[in-house]
């Protein structure tokens, strides 16, 4: 066994399985095994090539694996690198700029340093050979520990526990039917007046004279949409701390897991009721109607790390738009084309009156960016999904006075005469911001959040509620849960 790690460069090949078992185990239950099987059998076919055009290079298998190693190495942890100076050096000195001279000079002293070698590396290979196997050992140990207890929902978030609810024991014309309708990114009318100069408290008047409730001081509890539904659905906040915490892929899909199973849903479908999913997320027993929104954060959450997924993602973006112009506009489409299909799937499902009570999630993609729509519906021109600084502000108020208009049509369904009570929900996920970093913070919370009871009764609800006690608040009038309210409180993300 010695001497075959002495011959033979079975490193080259350890290391990608390496890099996909490491990232399985930092984001356990979170990466499908399709999608992991995938990216390791591209990483061993790079390997492959890289180890043949060594050779052809170098004329020489220890030195080729050793080439190759080198620029795998650059590779695979050019991610973690960089993610590294940034939090300890300024801008200026991590912008690609920099860093990719430097990612070409490295590998230019690698070639050069192979080339030059005289010596045998028969004592290199077994060194790397021994240490990747070690390696390895460690991950798939760690693989085989951590392996997820939750079905497949990983390592979840965790959060305050709930009180059991039981609900079979009410008659079945009580249940109500409920509504659970997400306009990403509307932000409450006192925010678009206080931060845009924009006044949209006709909305809110149109709503009340309708039997609404518009909670005017309303606010999400975290500024970024998985965690925002998560802990709506959960009706808690995450024990995880992350105020302050940058947001990551990894972070992105233990959100949409607690969304997966989250308690609302999985309650309501115990008690009874039929679950409609017109939504971005998969519920653990009801996939979305389209497809979910956030469903490439698997595959991102592996690529990311190297230095093509950070050059796709920061780059290339930008040379895809100029030599294929019309790929931007069909994805813009393909979001647009979601958005309709949920919302008429929406419309529907308030003109009817079924046997069964029901649960109806709906989650519209506006008035957050893209900004694809003017205030008519029409698509807009040359929209894109990078929109200028400058006019952020004006495309995203067009983009508010569209919503508008189906939140009224909402509204006038959600009063149908129903033979059982009724509760329709439209609220917005969280405020609006552009970068974290510099929108003022209670603006990235101040939300769209209003309430129809069909009962007209009100007595629970208040002017400052937030997302998180939404569901309390109609467990509590409709189930009779003794589910005392929490602090209304905010964790901003970056």
């Amino acid at each position: 066994m010695r001497e075959f790690l002495r011959l033979y460069c079975v490193y080259i090949f350890l290391l990608p399985v390496f890099f996909v078992v490491h990232a399985l185990n930092e984001s356990p239950g979170l990466i499908p095994g399709n999608v992991a099987a995938r990216f390791l059998i591209y990483y061993l076919l790079l390997a492959g090539v890289m180890l043949m055009i060594g050779r052809w290079i170098f004329k020489s298998t220890e030195k080729a694996g050793v080439w190759a190693f080198c620029l795998l190495v650059i590779f695979f942890f050019f991610g973690a690198v960089q993610d590294f100076l940034k939090e300890r050096l300024p801008s200026a000195y991590t912008s690609y700029s920099v860093l990719l001279p430097l990612v070409l000079i490295l590998v230019a002293v690698a070639t050069y340093m192979v080339w030059r070698r005289k010596k045998s590396m028969k004592s290199l290979t077994l060194y790397l050979n021994v240490v990747f196997c070690l390696f390895l050992a460690f991950e798939l140990v760690s693989f085989s520990i951590n392996s997820p207890k939750r079905n497949g929902a990983g390592y979840p978030l965790s959060h305050a526990p709930v009180t059991p609810i039981d609900i079979k024991g009410f008659g079945n014309q009580n249940l109500p039917d409920i509504f659970f309708i997400i306009f990403d990114e509307y932000a409450s009318s006192r925010s678009l007046q206080n931060y845009l100069s924009y006044t949209n408290t006709g909305l809110d008047d149109t709503l009340r004279k309708n039997g609404f409730y518009a909670a005017s001081g309303s606010r999400s509890n975290y500024n970024v949409t998985h965690l925002s539904i998560g802990s709506t659905l959960n009706m808690s906040y995450f024990d995880t701390d992350f105020e302050g915490k940058t947001h990551d892929p990894d972070i992105l899909m233990r959100g949409c897991m607690e969304v997966k199973y989250s308690r609302v849903p999985a309650i309501l479908s115990q008690a009874g009721y039929t679950i409609k999913n017109f939504g971005l997320f998969d519920f653990a027993k009801v996939k979305v109607m389209t497809s979910p929104y956030f469903a490439s954060f698997a595959e991102k959450t592996i690529y990311l790390q190297t230095l093509w997924g950070r050059i796709r993602r920061d780059i290339f973006w930008k040379v895809t738009v100029t030599l294929n112009k019309n790929a931007e506009e069909e994805n813009l489409l393909k979001h647009a084309e979601r958005d309709s299909r949920n919302f008429n799937a929406t419309i529907k499902e308030l003109q009817v009156d079924e046997g069964r009570p029901r649960f109806v999630y709906c989650h519209l993609m506006m008035p957050h960016p893209p900004f694809y729509f003017d205030r008519n519906g029409k698509p807009r021109k040359n929209a894109a999904y990078h929109t200028p600084v400058g006019q952020r502000d004006s495309l995203y108020i067009e983009q508010v006075l569209y919503a508008n208009t189906l939140v009224k049509e909402l509204m006038t369904h959600a009063r149908t005469n129903n033979h059982r009570p009724r509760v329709v929900v439209i609220q917005g996920d969280h405020g609006f911001r552009s970068d974290t970093r510099t929108t003022p913070r209670e603006r990235q919370f101040m939300n769209l959040n209003a309430i129809y009871f069909s009962d007209r009764d009100y007595r629970l609800l208040y002017d400052s509620i937030s997302s998180v006690n939404t569901f309390r608040v109609i467990f509590k009038k409709y189930f009779n849960a003794e589910m005392p309210l929490l602090k209304d409180s905010t964790i901003l993300i970056h």
